[in-house]
């Protein structure tokens, strides 16, 4: 079987609920994460480089939460993607924001085919986040001469940036295992699971 075939056949199982779950998700983060984004950007002098990269977690939380939701390739880049669209226009950092998203994204998704979208366990989706939140470091590596930094500092950037996508994907999980409680989404096998459980 040929590649080509194989995405198309995994984009037809795509469905209108499915869409409007990939968007919803990524709008409402987007736009509660403007706040934080303007409002870091604003003490980015202040606030510890460390604290700073601790925050990036949050950016993931999409790029999670939408394929342990849907459980469908690309999930996780397009949940990712979308809240860089929403941010883009407003962000300090003006549309580069969509390209750290897409990298997010990309290195999201690759725990999740790796496991062929069947594994959600919490420690894998605190895994999956830890992996994410690696995108901004290679944008900071590939874009802004991170390389240059003392070892020490670009040490604990990465593990400060491992810590914040451990807890980015931590968070997912709480997030949408209470959504799943409320019972809207008791058409997919998260909130099938939650009915099991109780």
């Amino acid at each position: 079987m040929n590649p080509s075939s194989t995405r198309r056949r995994a984009l037809e199982t795509w469905n209108t609920r499915d869409l409007l779950v990939a968007v919803l998700i990524p709008v409402v983060f987007g736009i509660i994460l403007l706040p934080i984004l303007l409002y870091t950007h604003a003490l980015m002098m202040v606030i510890p480089p460390f604290v700073n990269a601790l925050l990036t977690g949050l950016w993931v939380l999409a790029g999670i939460m939408v394929p342990y939701i849907l459980r469908k390739p690309g999930s996780a880049f397009l949940g990712a993607l979308l809240v860089g669209v929403i941010e883009g226009p407003f962000s300090p950092f003006g549309w580069i924001i969509l390209l750290i998203q897409a990298v997010v994204g990309l290195f999201s998704e690759v725990p999740f085919a790796l496991t062929r979208y069947r594994n959600f366990t919490l420690l894998f989706l605190c895994c999956a986040g830890a992996v994410g939140n690696l995108g901004p470091v290679a944008i900071n590596y590939a874009l802004y001469n991170s390389s240059r930094l003392a070892p020490a500092v670009q040490l604990i950037s990465i593990i400060a940036h491992l810590l914040g996508g451990l807890l980015g994907g931590l968070f997912a999980r709480l997030v949408a295992d209470a959504l799943a409680r409320t019972g809207v989404l008791r058409g997919y096998a998260i909130g099938r699971e939650q009915i099991e459980e109780v």
